[in-house]
């Protein structure tokens, strides 16, 4: 899974943010799946990828306005 900075999401294009949303979206799907099956140790992941896929909103928002 991909945790960029802000300097760098910041740098993307719209196409770019749209295809990081996307990796990000299936991290955590990724993260469900294995909480689901109790592999999952680090819980605290569901809420740095759950900030960064609203980071990643953002910045969309921000280049469509």
């Amino acid at each position: 899974m991909s945790m960029k900075s802000i300097k760098d999401l910041r740098e993307l294009s719209a196409h770019d943010l749209h295809e990081e949303l996307s990796v990000l979206r299936k991290g955590y799907l990724d993260l469900r799946l294995s909480a689901s099956a109790s592999q999952l140790r680090d819980t605290s992941m569901f809420k740095k990828t759950r900030a960064q896929i609203a980071r990643v909103l953002t910045f969309l928002r921000e280049k469509q306005g």
